[in-house]
């Protein structure tokens, strides 16, 4: 798994290989050219909504950012990223073994967007209650889950599947085997 600097780097090679300008890419995703070049350069917190944005510009899966040419996860926490357990009480972490959370954006970039790292091991699960308004974003790089959410059909995504739903429900992630995701959190 790459860290953050990497993908910012990464973001910017590929607009670069691709050969477009930041201008470009804003026509392209709409995102200002001041803030592609911020997260360029990592100055400025990015959502997976956004990294989904300039994937599709540089036409490329957004999985092409996560993952090492070997395709090989790491557990290592880039230094200053802090245990996603530490971040919100909400949060109520794994019924089970076998559940890693990393908060991969420093709480003080931005305070409205959390975006977590969780690796799961077949059959863990991680639940949380949002009592807060927002929406949260569920993409899946490698594995298959099942997400389970009061008042809705169970939903069961594969490797590369995205999701998202609004924060104020009960929700539960099982691991139908060893998985890979990435939560982001947005609130209103």
């Amino acid at each position: 798994m790459k860290d953050i600097d990497q993908i910012c780097k990464l973001l910017k090679k590929t607009r670069l290989e691709k050969g477009l300008t930041l201008r470009e890419v804003e026509k392209r995703c709409g995102i200002s050219f001041s803030t592609v070049s911020l997260i360029e350069n990592r100055r400025h917190a990015f959502s997976l909504e956004n990294l989904m944005k300039l994937a599709e510009a540089y036409e490329v899966p957004v999985s092409y950012f996560f993952q090492e040419p070997e395709r090989v996860l790491s557990s290592r926490p880039t230094a200053g990223w802090m245990s996603a357990s530490k971040w919100e009480e909400s949060f109520k972490g794994a019924s089970g073994e076998g559940v890693q959370e990393e908060l991969l954006n420093p709480p003080s970039q931005h305070k409205k967007v959390k975006v977590t790292l969780v690796k799961m091991e077949d059959n863990s699960e991680v639940s949380w209650q949002q009592p807060t308004s927002g929406t949260l974003y569920l993409y899946l790089v490698s594995g298959k889950v099942r997400i389970l959410r009061d008042g809705a059909e169970p939903l069961v995504l594969d490797e590369n599947g995205f999701c998202n739903y609004e924060l104020n429900s009960r929700a539960r992630v099982q691991a139908l085997k060893n998985s890979c995701l990435y939560l982001t959190r947005v609130r209103d």
